[in-house]
């Protein structure tokens, strides 16, 4: 929100805006949503990249849209524009996915992927002058220097608290505290009250940090976390289909299911139980075993279990398995595809 306008991004509707007011209440009214095409030319999302947006914040100055062709900036609310991309002033990449504006520093953060020039890369470009001049953190060597491996980091969403930035990766949380110069990824995200719930998928997709209460929330690919602590401690919030319920009745099954190990990083194997010690054994088709798991606390009533479609190592081959849970309450048994 802007002083006069709503604003919203979309890939195929474009930067729209909408006149309000202190008793503006028609939130069903589309005929009062304005196309505004940053670039000047006509509303064409199929051919313009400035038309394809995704991505908006208001600095209580500054109007900035990230596009397909980078960053746009009005200090009149839509009037004229300026366009910051990769070849005209040092933001590392043209598709703009995430921008978030930090109040405590005045900093505009943005999540600048690789678009078309050969020149872009993946990383985060951020300006505290207002576009006057833009810095590149989050780089492949940062990551390299702060886990020891390389990877192409992929920004969703951003989060602050006070001079401290948090940053939604496909491979996790990032955070720093001096700026950008230096980032630490977060441990894998698990629930420190109840035993084997943990996000066990690394894409993180959003990050928010409210301070009354005091909370760090995260979404990702495997559900909701929620930390009271800075993130040194956790509540995982997930949901999956009883198994016991109105429209269905099982001893156990697998989700997601089919399973592929290239894509996810657990299979989840539903079971209810009295609490404790559980052991998952899998068998092929044939009934040989293929893996037996070391015994996995499950919590009292309905819970899982977790495998990672692996033997030694290495991805198991495609195809039709069964299998046993030996657990508290009796043993249950089923059935799983691989499919990768």
């Amino acid at each position: 929100m802007s002083p006069s306008y709503v604003w919203i991004v979309s890939k195929g509707g474009g930067l729209r805006r909408h006149a309000y007011d202190s008793d503006y209440t028609d939130y069903q009214d589309t005929l009062g949503w304005k196309v505004i095409s940053p670039d000047g030319t006509p509303f064409n999302t199929g051919a313009e990249l400035a038309d394809r947006s995704f991505s908006i914040t208001y600095d209580n100055e500054n109007l900035w849209v990230g596009t397909a062709a980078g960053i746009f900036r009005s200090n009149d609310e839509g009037g004229t524009w300026e366009r910051y991309h990769a070849a005209n002033s040092g933001i590392s990449g043209n598709f703009v996915t995430a921008m978030e504006y930090q109040a405590a520093t005045n900093t505009v953060w943005a999540a600048t992927w690789r678009a078309q020039g050969e020149a872009e890369f993946y990383a985060v470009s951020k300006t505290s002058n207002g576009g006057g001049t833009w810095e590149v953190t989050l780089t492949e060597d940062q990551i390299e220097q702060a886990i020891g491996r390389r990877e192409t980091p992929r920004i969703h969403g951003f989060a602050f608290d006070g001079n401290i930035v948090y940053a939604a990766d496909d491979i996790g949380l990032w955070k720093t505290i001096d700026a950008g110069a230096t980032w630490d990824l977060f441990p894998q995200i698990i629930d420190s009250a109840r035993a084997g719930h943990r996000l066990e998928e690394d894409a993180i997709y959003a990050a928010l940090k409210t301070q009354t209460p005091n909370l760090l929330w995260l979404g990702g690919l495997d559900g909701l976390a929620v930390s009271a602590s800075n993130g040194a401690n956790w509540h995982v919030v997930q949901t999956a289909e009883p198994l016991t319920s109105a429209s269905r009745e099982a001893d156990t099954y697998a989700y997601p299911n089919p399973f592929s190990p290239g894509r996810y990083n657990a299979v989840r194997i539903r079971v209810n139980s009295t609490g404790g010690q559980a052991k998952l054994t899998v068998y092929d088709f044939a009934m040989s075993e293929v893996v037996s798991l070391p015994s996995q606390t499950v919590n009292p009533g309905e819970d899982y279990l977790t495998w990672n479609g692996k033997k030694d190592g290495v991805d198991v081959a495609n195809g039709t398995y069964f299998f046993k849970v030996e657990k508290p309450g009796g043993d249950v048994w089923g059935k799983l595809i691989i499919l990768d």
